[in-house]
C-alpha cells in the first residue's frame, strides 16, 4: 500500500520568509502508522515566483526550499515549461528529494506530496 500525505498550501506568502504549517491535530491522529515517522509539519524557505513581462522569451520560473525536520528532508523544489511532470494524471513536479513532489495551481496555490514509510511499503 501507497502512503502519502498531501498538504495544501495557498500561496499568500511574503517572498524569500519561511513559512511553517502544522498538521492539525485531528488529522494527524488519523495518519498514524504504527512504527512509521509521518510528516507532521514542514517548513518553505526562499519561496520565489517570476514571470516575465509580455514579450520577453523568457519561461516563469517557481522554486523554494522544502524542509521536514521530523522526517529529515531538507530538498530543493522548482519549476519552470521545460520541467517534466512527475505523474501522468496531473501536474506533479519532483524536487531534488525524490520523496517530495509539489503542484502548482492557479498560480497561487502549492500543494506538498511526501511520501511516508519508504521502505516499509508505504511508498
Amino acid at each position: 500500500m501507497k502512503l502519502l500525505t498531501v498538504f495544501t498550501w495557498a500561496a499568500a506568502l511574503s517572498l524569500g520568509a519561511a513559512q511553517s504549517y502544522e498538521i492539525p491535530e485531528s488529522l494527524e491522529q488519523i495518519l498514524t502508522v504504527s512504527d512509521c515517522m509521518l510528516p507532521v509539519n514542514f517548513t518553505i524557505k526562499s519561496f520565489r515566483t517570476w514571470v516575465p513581462v509580455d514579450g520577453n522569451p523568457q519561461t516563469p520560473v517557481l522554486d523554494f526550499e522544502y524542509i521536514n525536520n521530523g522526517t529529515g528532508i531538507d530538498t530543493w523544489c522548482m519549476w519552470n515549461r521545460s520541467s517534466p511532470t512527475t505523474d501522468a494524471f496531473g501536474p506533479r513536479f519532483g524536487c531534488n528529494d525524490l520523496r517530495v513532489e509539489f503542484i502548482w495551481s492557479d498560480g497561487n496555490q502549492l500543494t506538498l506530496i511526501e511520501a511516508a514509510c519508504p521502505g516499509s511499503g508505504g511508498a
